[in-house]
């Protein structure tokens, strides 16, 4: 009875409101009918039905070939770790990757036709360069030679001004 009781004893002796009371006695009535009710169902025997027999056994049947194929699953698995655990001893040792070296590319059939072509517009590339470069040269030494006359010149118009200079 105790368990229904909640409060201090100054709080029993103070003026509680109807609507609190309701609320109190409703909870305890609902709890006294779920004890009542748990009570009753523990003190009764289990109906004995002959259909939920047949769907228990049914049930339990089901159960039972669940399990089988359950176990019979898992030793089909076992028996492929074991055979894949067997392949992979026999497997040969991988090299550290310090000597791991990689195995040479596909041979590929060449173009015998499209490289002659790269060839040929190669040679025209490095042809053209080196008249490019022959061009090149021709005018330095064109340019040299012009600075040489230039310089041959100013030489003597250098001399003949020393010349008159010293004459005058």
């Amino acid at each position: 009875m105790g368990q229904f009781c909640s409060g201090t004893e100054r709080e029993m002796d103070a003026p509680v409101s109807s609507d609190k009371l309701e609320e109190k006695n409703q909870s305890i009535t609902t709890s006294v009918r779920a004890m009542n009710f748990q009570s009753e169902a523990l003190q009764q025997p289990p109906v004995q039905n002959s259909e939920s027999a047949q769907s228990r056994d049914g049930a339990a049947e089901e159960i039972n070939t669940i399990d089988a194929h359950k176990q019979a699953e898992q030793k089909k698995a076992e028996e492929l770790l074991k055979e894949l655990q067997e392949r992979r001893r026999q497997w040969p040792r991988m090299p550290p990757k310090s000597e791991f070296v990689a195995p040479a590319p596909p041979a590929v059939p060449l173009d015998v036709d499209h490289l002659r072509d790269d060839k040929i517009r190669i040679q025209n590339m490095v042809d053209a360069s080196s008249l490019q470069i022959a061009e090149n040269e021709r005018k330095i030494a064109a340019a040299k030679a012009s600075h040489a006359m230039m310089e041959r010149c100013l030489r003597l118009v250098h001399e003949e001004i020393a010349r008159r200079e010293a004459a005058a």
